[in-house]
């Protein structure tokens, strides 16, 4: 949506959610980022007894790993645009068949694939 219209609609808040937790995971549990800061910092929230959660970590600590999760975030996107524009007569037409049919079973979209020369694709173990 954002490379064609120039714009997104709430169709990706479930996309955006799920990369945001991974990178989040990334970087706050497995030491992951940028920055190398190793531990699992979830480990250290404490919970008050009015029900919240606190994360003993600095605030310098917090805007770190939110960077380093921030930097995960920005390079996946960068990849996924770079993918999109290479193959945009794929994705095109991928489109149209999905509005077409507004759903694809597996064996379309090896087909697809097969008439675009992409033949990345393996059948799933059964």
């Amino acid at each position: 949506e954002q490379m064609k219209f120039g714009t997104t609609s709430s169709g990706v808040d479930s996309d955006f959610s799920k990369a945001l937790y991974w990178a989040n995971e990334m970087v706050w549990r497995w030491g992951m980022g940028e920055s190398k800061h190793l531990g699992n910092f979830y480990a250290l929230a404490i919970q008050s007894p009015a029900g919240g959660t606190t994360l003993n970590v600095s605030e310098n600590m917090k805007m770190k790993l939110e960077q380093d999760t921030q930097k995960i975030i920005a390079q996946c996107i960068k990849e996924v645009e770079a993918i999109l524009t290479k193959d945009k007569v794929l994705l095109e037409y991928f489109a149209q068949e999905l509005l077409k049919k507004e759903e694809l079973e597996y064996d379309e979209i090896v087909a697809i694939f097969t008439k675009h020369d992409q033949n990345q694709l393996q059948k799933p173990a059964a």
